[in-house]
């Protein structure tokens, strides 16, 4: 107990005296993956002759091996019971809820009858249903109608069949390591669902040994300019703080293949002279891992010493100039076992990613949009490159 109320009180003493390298380990496993962006879209016209069925998706000349239609819509914890709240995906609305049995549902938020947004009506608890706040229109988690209010609380349908008239069309959900995944192709038969081992998950979600701090940031740019800007090395030392910008250039990088539409550079960089890694760990070099998996995930793990932090994050297109940027911060430093401990370095991991993402934010949102695809001028631009012309292949092959 002495020795942790010892380490809190030395940690904030190295707060105020070096004020501009703060938590330079916290803030630079932040720095090269801080955006990750899709421009991928859902097909609000679910007309029978227009049907998305997962029977119509054609094979994708990326052979990667999980499903690219996984996006990360939400923070488990932040959803509460039978309290039904909307998402939207490159202009399309849809309703997720959480049942009584811990189970998440999601469907397309407007009603067929007039229009209403499903989210802003109630959940019947005991039919597990939307019911819809203009005219008591109940939808089951698959997008049924099955009840209208002149048939009191009897049932109006024998069978589950999509009826293109009264019915809208539902979408995979699932939960994995505190993010809620939601697969993007519209379901209409309830037969065609996305098998939920296809969605990726990153590897230190089954390590019980890291701390893990979750953000999002609502970015005003679009997808895959969000994507780039984590994936540059360069931009570092210019826009973050913690950046060496006396020597901003890594010392030497390699490229490492790891799957379609996955691929890695592994950076060495120097640290900055005022960072934590001199200072305290007398560490001059760190390596840093930036990859990226198609279409929506960036991933930069700053290994210094024997401590590796790791960001992970999934950029949500909303519209062509939004995103909602989620995060993950994982770290294995500063992990004491203790709660009250571990909590006090979570909330100083959390503010430091927050001010590394509003310095992000405030760069890209000058960027000018019609000249964002700027050209590739140095050689640490190939990881971008990389990353466009996958991204290219993956949004021509993609059906919606």
């Amino acid at each position: 107990m002495i020795w942790n109320k010892l380490y809190v009180f030395l940690y904030f003493q190295f707060l105020l005296f070096f004020p501009n390298s703060t938590l330079y380990f916290v803030e630079s496993f932040l720095s090269s993956s801080l955006f990750h962006f899709q421009e991928g879209y859902i097909k609000s016209n679910y007309k029978k002759g227009n049907h998305l069925n997962q029977n119509h998706l054609r094979t994708m000349k990326l052979n990667f091996q999980y499903d690219y239609n996984w996006y990360v819509v939400g923070q488990s914890d932040q959803f509460r019971i039978n309290k039904p709240r909307k998402i939207i995906i490159n202009h399309t609305p849809i309703t997720i809820w959480k049942d009584n049995s811990y189970q998440y549902n999601a469907i397309y938020d407007i009603c067929p009858h007039r229009g209403a947004s499903l989210s802003n009506g109630r959940i019947n608890s005991k039919l597990n249903c939307v019911i819809c706040p203009y005219h008591t229109f109940n939808f089951n988690k698959q997008g049924r109608l099955i009840q209208t209010p002149n048939k009191n609380s009897s049932l109006i349908r024998n069978n589950m069949a999509f009826n293109q008239k009264t019915d809208v069309p539902y979408f995979k959900i699932i939960e994995r390591a505190g993010w809620l995944y939601l697969h993007t192709i519209p379901v209409f038969d309830i037969k065609n669902e996305a098998p939920a081992n296809t969605c990726w998950i990153e590897n230190e979600a089954h390590n019980p040994n890291l701390r893990c701090v979750y953000l999002k940031k609502e970015i005003n740019m679009d997808a895959r300019t969000v994507t780039e800007n984590s994936l540059d090395i360069l931009h570092i030392s210019e826009v973050h703080s913690f950046g060496n910008k006396k020597n901003p250039l890594p010392l030497s990088e390699k490229f490492q293949r790891i799957d379609e539409g996955h691929n890695k550079i592994i950076y060495e960089y120097e640290a900055g002279e005022d960072s934590m890694a001199r200072k305290i760990f007398n560490i001059e070099k760190l390596i840093v891992e930036n990859e990226y998996i198609l279409p929506h995930t960036t991933i930069a793990r700053v290994i210094f010493g024997e401590f590796v932090n790791t960001v992970v994050t999934f950029a949500l297109p909303i519209e062509e100039e939004k995103t909602m940027l989620y995060v993950k911060t994982y770290r294995n430093n500063w992990v004491n076992k203790n709660p009250l401990v571990d909590m006090v370095f979570d909330e100083v991991t959390r503010q430091m990613m927050d001010k590394t993402l509003n310095e992000d934010k405030a760069v890209l949102e000058t960027v000018y949009y019609k000249h964002r695809k700027g050209k590739y001028i140095t050689k640490y631009d190939e990881l971008v490159k990389l990353y466009r012309d996958d991204y290219a292949i993956f949004k021509n092959e993609k059906i919606l």
